[in-house]
């Protein structure tokens, strides 16, 4: 068969790979809503951009596994804190380009009311998105900052990050 290979993989069964699948639950409480959330699909495991072939796998992956309590604890993996969604195109998703900072990251983030203002603190596990640099390694999670006014339709969002770099060039 003088096919390509991606022609072929199209044209053989049925798959899932765009889907997704997911849990959640609210309860109430004295201390305020305690909720979770369990997303995942069947896209390619890392956040690169690529093929047909490399985005049909097979694996489940998880997108998003966090509890909260309130508007002011979350724990568990999901966007990072320095993603703002609000300002992402609607895409599908299946794997955002790579200048995006659409990570989703285990972590634990507060959040506070201060005024018109709400304040985010988180730390989070590091990671690297450039894969044309040497080997890097981190023992310190990223440490995130994050204030975001809102004034009708306007937004404004200041964000800080530390992070150590640890590399054996």
């Amino acid at each position: 068969d003088s096919a390509a290979p991606d022609a072929k993989l199209h044209t053989r069964g049925l798959g899932v790979a765009y889907s997704r699948f997911g849990l959640s639950s609210s309860t109430p409480s004295k201390v305020g809503t305690i909720g979770m959330r369990l997303e995942g699909d069947f896209a390619l495991d890392s956040n690169v951009t690529a093929g047909a072939a490399q985005t049909h796998s097979k694996p489940f992956r998880v997108r998003h596994a966090y509890g909260t309590v309130g508007d002011s604890l979350l724990l568990g993996q999901t966007w990072s804190t320095f993603a703002d969604l609000g300002v992402f195109g609607d895409q599908q998703d299946e794997n955002p380009m790579v200048n995006l900072p659409a990570q989703r990251a285990p972590m634990v983030r507060l959040t506070f009311p201060a005024g018109p203002a709400k304040l985010q603190f988180a730390a989070e596990n590091p990671y690297s998105i450039t894969a044309n640099q040497a080997p890097t390694r981190f023992t310190l999670p990223d440490l995130i900052g994050r204030v975001d006014f809102a004034a009708g339709p306007a937004a404004l969002s200041v964000r800080g990050m530390v992070r150590q770099y640890i590399t054996d060039d």
